[in-house]
């Protein structure tokens, strides 16, 4: 036969330590929320807005962050309080006790029995309401474990008190430092050209100035009727125009005609210099290169005849202002109504008239 044993109805659970469990949680939703969120447009107006709004991102986080924070802080209160007013342990009573002088402070005015009165009382819910915040926890995961109300001893909630304490300290610390937090976004690196790309860059600029297109034109029209002094004029002033006004001036077929017109009216150094601008504008291999070549080579022949000593290529600084990198050497161009080259080209001219 088998034993009988006694039959032991199931503990039910404390329906008061439900309704503690969901009236923290509820006052975290309505008023911790909130309260977080203000905390962050506190903090907003108050000078960290490049750290809680960085991005669209880091606003978005950091707002949920700040109301979840807030939801949770009032929810571990109420449950700390709740539970510290319903268990009522001997914890509140020595701490609020020892508050007593502090409070007392306060009800200096009150008849001397209804002031002590009032002075306890007081001094018991300051105590409630400083231990709730460290007690809320532990004492909700006891009351939950047991499933009734019951009083704790001192001393282990003490100890459970002063853990959850400095838990929250080291919780607020962590999330303070996340939150001003931003990890500084690298600079980006300046792309620097090289001298064929900026060269290229200002070639395709001068190809495309209508001022440069309209004067080659217009001197290759007085170079026909047969006026090269014009079609001189017309091509200088286009240069200078172009250097005086910031553009560029690496335009191929301008520099071009205006050496074969240099040439042929007897001005070898101006004529070199601007076939040798021609040699940097053109492609390798192509007929401009060649016959700017082919013309260097025979004006250096004349001019070495001329004098009788070896001549070294003419530097040609023409396009130095368009294939420099723009900074404070730039400024040069301003104090110079012409470039070194233009001045070179101009006062030969002047000379042979």
């Amino acid at each position: 036969m088998r034993p009988v044993t006694a039959y032991r109805p199931k503990a039910r659970r404390d329906p008061q330590v439900t309704h503690l469990f969901w009236q923290g949680v509820y006052y975290g939703i309505v008023v911790g929320l909130l309260a977080g969120a203000g905390l962050w447009g506190f903090l907003l107006l108050g000078g960290a807005g490049p750290a809680l709004a960085a991005d669209r991102g880091r606003t978005l986080l950091t707002l949920v962050s700040c109301g979840v924070f807030g939801g949770g802080l009032i929810c571990v209160w109420v449950w700390g309080y709740q539970a510290l007013l319903l268990t009522g342990p001997e914890i509140v009573a020595s701490f609020g006790d020892r508050l007593g002088r502090l409070v007392g402070l306060f009800f200096r005015d009150e008849e001397m029995e209804d002031r002590e009165l009032r002075v306890a009382a007081a001094s018991q819910d300051l105590a409630r309401g400083l231990l709730a915040l460290p007690a809320g926890v532990p004492l909700m995961v006891v009351l939950g474990f047991r499933g009734k109300l019951a009083q704790l001893a001192t001393l282990p909630l003490g100890l459970l008190s002063g853990l959850s304490a400095i838990a929250w300290v080291l919780l607020i610390a962590a999330g303070w430092q996340w939150l001003l937090f931003v990890k500084p976004k690298e600079p980006p690196k300046p792309v620097v050209a090289s001298p064929q790309e900026r060269l290229d860059t200002a070639r395709q600029e001068a190809e495309m100035d209508s001022a440069l297109q309209l004067a080659v034109a217009k001197a290759h029209r007085a170079r026909v009727a047969g006026e090269p002094d014009k079609a001189i004029k017309i091509l200088e002033e286009a240069l200078r125009d172009a250097d005086l006004q910031g553009r560029s001036v690496a335009h191929l077929q301008l520099h071009r005609l205006l050496g074969w017109l240099y040439a042929k009216q007897g001005n070898v150094d101006g004529a070199m210099v601007m076939f040798q601008t021609v040699t940097r504008l053109a492609a390798p291999g192509s007929p401009e290169m060649q016959e700017a070549q082919a013309a260097l080579e025979r004006l250096t022949r004349k001019a070495e005849a001329a004098s009788g000593v070896p001549s070294a290529p003419v530097p040609t600084k023409v396009l130095d202002q368009d294939t420099a990198p723009a900074g404070p050497s730039s400024s040069a161009t301003d104090a110079a109504p012409l470039s070194p080259e233009q001045g070179r080209s101009i006062e030969p001219q002047k000379k042979s008239r």
